[in-house]
């Protein structure tokens, strides 16, 4: 496969060296959601679409999306399935504390979720929040929401519920 993106050219700038160009430096601009930018601020990539895969397995959940740009760890927010909906919330927390625990077990510390936020709204095609195919707008999602996300880190609680 050929190399695309911010890797593929500097990979070219790489080969164009090697072959005797005169290249004295390689400057690679890219934007914060961009997976290079994430790699080179934290050290490590989070791969949010493995995780949600992962919680997505779970009857009580509908929808997740992980989030943690600008956060020190990610944080799920998370859209209850039918199931789920049938359920107290003091049933619900006490699942999910459970779940979220159990979860990190197997994630590096840097992946761990600090939180589930429980989200009242369901995401739609027709609330934008996904798209025809039914992906996640991940973009979309986290501006929605980007404003409470220093509330919830700060909060002591593993399960969060917002209307």
């Amino acid at each position: 496969s050929v190399p695309t993106g911010n890797f593929g050219d500097v990979f070219a700038g790489y080969i164009a060296k090697k072959m005797g160009l005169p290249i004295d430096k390689l400057i690679v601009a890219t934007n914060e959601n961009d997976i290079l930018h994430r790699a080179i601020t934290k050290g490590e990539y989070i791969s949010p679409s493995t995780i949600e895969m992962k919680l997505s397995e779970d009857n009580n959940i509908e929808q997740v999306c992980i989030v943690g740009r600008g956060l020190t760890q990610p944080i799920a927010l998370i859209t209850l399935s039918l199931q789920a909906e049938k359920l107290n919330k003091i049933e619900l927390k006490e699942y999910f504390e459970v779940s979220l625990n159990s979860f990190n077990k197997n994630l590096a510390n840097y992946e761990k979720i600090s939180q589930f936020v429980v989200l009242k709204t369901e995401w739609t095609v027709e609330n934008n929040f996904l798209t025809p195919s039914m992906k996640i707008k991940r973009n979309t999602i986290e501006s929605a929401y980007r404003k409470r996300f220093p509330e919830w880190e700060s909060s002591s609680e593993k399960v969060i519920f917002v209307n």
